[in-house]
């Protein structure tokens, strides 16, 4: 696989990783889709390779945490 392909794959995740946090957000906190986060890291595993995998799986578990602590009303 060329670099520039490998870009756009890595480019690719990290799209899907924002939509899966904006729709995690706007959802709340009462449904959870962190099993949805496992797709692009798979695929950025599966393509990519370890590190990429790990840097994928590290920036969903911020993502998720951060939607999680975002979308609590506290009143």
């Amino acid at each position: 696989m060329r670099l520039r392909d490998k870009t756009l794959v890595f480019c690719l995740c990290l799209v899907m990783l924002m939509v899966l946090g904006w729709l995690d957000y706007v959802t709340g906190y009462e449904l959870n889709l962190f099993i949805f986060y496992s797709l692009p890291v798979g695929i950025a595993a599966w393509h990519l390779g370890r590190w990429p995998g790990v840097a994928m799986s590290v920036a969903s578990a911020l993502i998720s945490a951060l939607t999680d602590r975002k979308s609590t009303r506290l009143n």
